[in-house]
């Protein structure tokens, strides 16, 4: 939804302004930057605008040119930007369109096999793939891939208003540009003869071994989903049946073989071509013009709809075709600008905490040109990563990037946002008592982070945080390790015994971790270091389990910097799950002097005591309702507050008894 109330009295003054776009046209005047972008979206469009202003040495001499399908509320937002010094030019699609039409270009949107992979609500149509179809994974399906202004970018040398000038940096409108952008546009000058395309070629990998994301540096077209390989061998790409997903047919690399030899004259070598991102990128027109681009880019298009390759709906179809059409021609900013040029990519489906766990800090931040948003987690939405969005919220305070990296880099600031006050609650459950529905209910409210199976993404808290001993933890190098108790516990004993060695600051960050030398026993925790270290440090004089679990538990309710999991900005209180059955007696008593300490809200949802026979504790069989009993006398003595709910209380009645907790930890 576009934000419109704050730029209501302009309005008349905007559209006012707008000058038709046959009478717009960009020149190659002596020290004048061009750049170009396509935008629907008021928050992003603003604080890019913003951004690239206020660090620019002289953003008079800065001609923005804005195509979109909103032109009233892009032109809302040039007339507010009227006095940064931008020259900012709105252009209608329709009247773009209309002028590449009457010019001979034929966009592939216009074609009648356009949309023929889809229904008619852009979905996926799977009567549409056969043996050369590449089948996307479940994610990836989003109709904006399909969207004409992700497809315009393919005739900007065409367009009218940039025939006569020789190059354009291109952009999305969710970056916060820190840097001066004069120095992307001199970056001409050193690309090399065969390239006519600078791009960001910093990617983030999914790390199945990790379960997080990675800096993956130089990626490759074998590696990246947006071709299909996805850094599988070929064999592990082809499908098993016809209802696999995320695999291709039987045909598919044989054909894009033969047909990339037909287009682009050579065989392709995936494994040596580097993955770039349009984020921020810039084009040199006269060369794509000279090498005909656009009609490679058009003949990749023709034989995707002729031999059903990419469907519409797919990363593959908005990206991929581009990586093949542009094949050999990208160079990387990080190896043709001079000084260097930092354009960071994923700041909006990465969190800081793993940011963290890759060994950077917040000069990966601050260091960098231009900050790319891709993802869902724009830094205007209220769900964003707190830490990442900070420059979006100085940029729109009108904060320069030199004024706020200061701050940034400060470990006060990402400490005071992960200890912000939220009331802690507590809920256990004897045996099994049924409560999985009702976390997954909590955990689906936006005030609450609560330990679940799911957690929160990639960074929530685990349900069995608290257990102890927990043989799934075997594989070391998970980040969400960090957040059990019991892997603590368990790896803590060894860095303490080899802290000289494994406690190495200067090895101990991005590219230097496998530089430490581990014991056998050992090899697998080079990611994990950094938090195990500070765990290491706490303790100079060693310590004893009920002093670790009591930090433990410390850490987790009053917020912990080194954490890898962390909740939400939108959370107002913060619960641990805990099921009886995982803990011996001793860890509940244990847990019950933390109950003493931090005082949460209890609630305590017992399952019908006659479904169970008896529960063993240390060996002591004790029955069912005694031992209900029991843990409410204890709670009771601990001085909190204790709800009591029985598994059957909430059959049918799950939202009023959701109601009744959220209203007990102080939320409604």
């Amino acid at each position: 939804m576009f934000r419109i109330a704050k730029y209501f009295f302009p309005l008349a003054l905007a559209l006012a302004a707008f000058t038709p776009v046959e009478e717009l046209k960009a020149e190659n005047e002596e020290g004048v930057i061009h750049m170009c972008m396509f935008s629907e979206r008021v928050e992003g469009l603003e604080g890019t605008l913003k951004s690239i202003s206020l660090n620019a040495a002289d953003p008079n001499k800065i001609h923005v040119w804005i195509v979109t399908d909103n032109t009233t509320a892009i032109n809302i937002v040039a007339n507010y930007m009227k006095d940064s010094g931008l020259k900012i030019h709105t252009m209608e699609i329709e009247a773009v369109v209309k002028q590449l039409l009457d010019d001979g270009q034929k966009p592939v949107w216009t074609w009648k096999q356009y949309g023929s992979s889809v229904n008619s609500k852009a979905e996926f149509n799977r009567n549409w793939i056969n043996k050369n179809s590449a089948r996307p994974a479940d994610w990836d399906h989003s109709p904006m891939h399909m969207h004409q202004l992700n497809h315009l970018r393919f005739y900007i040398p065409y367009m009218e208003q940039f025939k006569d000038i020789d190059r354009v940096i291109f952009l999305d409108d969710d970056l916060i540009v820190q840097g001066d952008v004069k120095h992307a546009w001199d970056t001409l000058d050193n690309l090399p003869e065969e390239k006519m395309m600078v791009g960001a070629c910093e990617i983030w990998r999914y790390n199945p071994d990790q379960q997080t994301f990675g800096l993956a540096g130089g990626s490759t077209y074998a590696l990246t989903h947006a071709l299909g390989q996805g850094g599988r061998t070929i064999e592990e790409t082809y499908c098993n049946d016809d209802t696999q997903v995320d695999c291709v047919g039987s045909n598919h690399w044989k054909n894009l073989q033969q047909r990339f030899l037909e287009i682009n004259g050579q065989p392709y070598d995936f494994d040596n071509q580097v993955e770039w991102n349009y984020g921020f990128a810039l084009f040199d027109l006269k060369k794509w013009r000279d090498m005909e681009l656009t009609a490679t880019y058009e003949q990749w298009m023709h034989a995707n709809y002729d031999d059903h390759i990419f469907p519409e709906s797919s990363l593959m179809y908005g990206l991929g075709i581009a990586f093949l059409a542009f094949y050999d021609r990208v160079s990387c900013w990080k190896d043709v600008a001079q000084p260097s040029f930092n354009v960071r990519d994923g700041l909006g489906y990465m969190s800081y905490p793993e940011l963290k766990f890759n060994g950077l800090d917040a000069s990966f931040i601050t260091s960098a040109h231009v900050l790319h948003y891709d993802g869902w987690q724009k830094p205007w939405l209220e769900e964003a990563d707190e830490f990442f969005s900070i420059p979006y919220q100085q940029t729109m305070k009108g904060v320069k990037a030199v004024d706020y990296k200061e701050m940034i880099e400060d470990p006060k600031t990402y400490e005071a946002l992960v200890k912000k006050p939220r009331q802690p609650f507590l809920i256990i459950t004897d045996k099994d008592g049924k409560s999985d529905w009702f976390l997954n209910e909590l955990a689906d409210d936006p005030r609450i982070c609560v330990s679940t199976r799911g957690g929160m993404n990639r960074i929530g808290f685990p349900s069995d945080m608290f257990a102890s001993n927990l043989k799934k933890l075997e594989t070391k190098q998970r980040m969400r390790n960090q957040c059990y108790f019991s892997f603590i516990e368990q790896n803590l004993p060894r860095v303490i015994e080899n802290k000289e060695k494994y406690c190495q600051n200067d090895k101990l960050r991005y590219g230097q971790f496998f530089k430490l030398s581990l014991d056998k026993e050992d090899q697998g925790l080079q990611y994990q270091l950094p938090m195990l270290c500070e765990w290491a440090n706490r303790y100079p004089q060693g310590y004893n389990k009920s002093s670790l679990f009591a930090d433990y538990v410390r850490s987790f309710y009053n917020g912990e910097a080194s954490w890898a999991c962390q909740c939400s900005p939108t959370t107002q209180a913060k619960g641990a799950f805990v099921r009886t059955a995982w803990m011996d007696e001793a860890s509940l008593n244990l847990l019950w002097d933390s109950v003493q300490e931090i005082k949460p809200k209890v609630i305590f949802f017992k399952q019908y005591a006659q479904h169970w026979g008896p529960n063993m504790h240390s060996g002591t069989t004790m029955s069912a309702v005694k031992f209900q009993a029991s843990v409410v006398e204890i709670l009771k003595s601990k001085n909190v507050d204790v709800l009591e709910f029985e598994s059957g209380q909430c059959f049918g009645k799950e939202s009023r008894c959701v109601h009744k907790i959220t209203k007990f930890i102080g939320l409604d």
